[in-house]
């Protein structure tokens, strides 16, 4: 999987000896992270305001769309194709 490269460059976390976290904080209540281990599941949870969003998703083939809309919320001017 690839990140757009229209996204800022998110902070990474050593999160475990098989974990990476990559985090987007743009204040405390625009928050998305997500968790890339060797599985072909990507972890992710975000925070808008008082509405939280988590769960995992299937990464085969390119960003899911879950995540685009996750990076959209927390980017809105920005364009993921």
């Amino acid at each position: 999987m690839s990140l757009p490269t229209e996204l800022p460059l998110p902070a990474v976390v050593v999160e475990s000896e098989d974990e990476i976290g990559l985090d987007w904080d743009e204040d405390h209540q625009r928050v998305v992270s997500l968790t890339i281990d060797d599985s072909d599941q990507i972890g992710f949870s975000a925070l808008f305001g008082r509405e939280p969003h988590y769960g995992r998703v299937d990464c085969i083939d390119g960003l899911p769309e879950t995540l685009r809309y996750v990076l959209a919320r927390l980017y809105p001017s920005t364009r993921l194709d």
